[in-house]
């Protein structure tokens, strides 16, 4: 059987890197978990996400984490979707600045840089870079940004060799200001 093309409620084609709003969750694996985590699992319901990976069955996953200062941890839950679970943001105005950790497993891949395009086009301010080559990725994200010089984009860019990826995600969601505010994490 052939994976399907992740859509979204419109039938707007999904891709990692696109926004979305979550709009709802279905299916019985929502009323297996412990009660504490139905909450928070609901508590994403309305916000924005970035499209963390789509699976070999088409399905596209998104992530939330959340941070215990008091009990210094951090958990989190991956969801995937079916597509009238949520609705494609990406190319509209008035989006919430976006702040993503990017978990490079395997290293520079060309796929990043139209990852990268996506992201900033979505409304990308802050992207950290965690994993293998991250200081290289770095670099090619920067090159990115300002493309041709013509119309450069203002992006916050951070390298993390030799840091965990906890530690980079606690990092993102420790700035304040424009770069304030929830961060996405996506695994290549």
């Amino acid at each position: 059987m052939a994976a399907r093309i992740p859509t979204d409620c419109n039938g707007v084609e999904l891709d990692i890197g696109s926004r979305i709003r979550l709009l709802s969750l279905s299916g019985q694996w929502l009323n297996e978990l412990p009660s504490e985590e139905i909450a928070d699992v609901k508590s994403m319901i309305g916000e924005l996400f970035v499209v963390e990976e789509v699976d070999a069955y088409g399905q596209p996953w998104i992530r939330k984490s959340w941070m215990s200062s008091i009990e210094g941890t951090c958990r989190g839950h991956s969801i995937a979707l079916e597509p009238h679970e949520s609705e494609c943001v990406s190319g509209q105005d008035n989006l919430p600045p976006l702040k993503v950790v990017l978990n490079c497993t395997n290293g520079y891949e060309s796929k990043i840089d139209s990852l990268v395009e996506r992201l900033i086009a979505g409304g990308l301010t802050y992207i950290g870079v965690v994993g293998q080559d991250c200081a290289k990725i770095e670099d090619i994200i920067d090159e990115i940004a300002v493309g041709n010089g013509s119309v450069p984009k203002f992006v916050l860019t951070t390298s993390h060799p030799e840091e965990s990826l906890e530690d980079v995600i606690e990092f993102a969601l420790s700035l304040t200001g424009e770069d304030a505010g929830a961060v996405q994490v996506i695994t290549l």
